[in-house]
């Protein structure tokens, strides 16, 4: 497993929150970033100093993200039912 932070960014582009989470690899940590991503929010996901991922939610206009159909990789990562990934 490896070491990731995802952090919720407000408006202005600064960190509002962020979040430990131990994945098998930077796919596992992106998906958790994304899964429940809202209209408006944005999330980066950081694995040390390395930027791995940047996340904004669809604008306001758009259908919400439960209604858009996934991708297959993240679907497939989303319906295992072994967990990859360990948030602290």
């Amino acid at each position: 497993m490896t070491h990731y932070r995802i952090y919720a960014l407000g408006k202005n582009g600064r960190i509002t929150s962020g979040s430990d989470a131990d994945c098998l690899d930077d796919t596992a940590a992106r998906t958790l970033a994304y899964t429940g991503l809202k209209p408006g929010e944005s999330r980066e996901v950081w694995q040390g100093t390395h930027c791995v991922g940047f996340f904004m939610g669809a604008a306001d206009c758009l259908p919400a993200r439960d209604a858009l159909p996934l991708p297959d990789a993240i679907s497939a990562v989303l319906s295992t039912e072994t967990p990859d990934v360990l948030v602290h």
